[in-house]
């Protein structure tokens, strides 16, 4: 990432940071909710997460060439 605008290494970083924040943050609220309204859907909803996961990776994912 810093390589792409090395002149804003600590905005890049600190943009990075924040979004992992908020990745968590939006996580902990979905989970929550599923548990208070459907904890039935907590493995549907585990399942599809981890699938999304796993696809977004094998998409994403370099070969190292």
């Amino acid at each position: 990432m810093i390589s792409g605008a090395p002149a804003e290494a600590s905005l890049v970083v600190s943009l990075n940071a924040s979004a992992i924040y908020l990745g968590i943050g939006a996580g902990t609220l979905g989970g929550g909710l599923l548990l208070t309204t459907s904890p039935a859907l907590v493995d549907t909803a585990s399942t599809v997460v981890a699938a999304t996961a796993a696809l977004f990776l094998a998409i994403t994912r370099t070969t190292g060439d």
